[in-house]
C-alpha cells in the first residue's frame, strides 16, 4: 500500500495504529512512524510500538528498539 492511500485510511479512521505496524515491513517503519505521529496521538504510537516489539522475533528487536528511541521517546515529548 502506498503512503497517500495509508494516510487517506489513518485520517478517515479505517485502519487502527496496531493494524499498521502489524503489516507494516520493519525496512518501511521509518518512514511509517512519523505519518502515525502526526495524525494519531503519540501515546497510542508508543503502545502499538511496544506491541510490535513484544511479538517480534529476535532478529528484529535491535531495529525496533532504534525505532522505538527515535520516534517515541518520552524524554523528547
Amino acid at each position: 500500500m502506498d503512503c497517500n492511500s495509508l494516510e487517506r485510511m489513518v485520517v478517515a479512521g479505517n485502519i487502527t495504529t496496531n493494524a499498521v505496524l502489524k503489516q507494516t515491513p520493519l525496512d518501511d517503519l521509518d518512514a511509517i512512524l512519523p505519518l502515525l505521529r502526526r495524525y494519531r496521538p503519540v501515546g497510542e504510537v508508543r503502545t502499538a510500538l511496544l506491541e510490535r516489539i513484544a511479538t517480534a522475533p529476535r532478529s528484529e528487536f535491535s531495529a525496533l528498539k532504534r525505532l522505538y528511541f527515535r520516534h517515541c521517546d518520552a524524554q523528547r515529548q
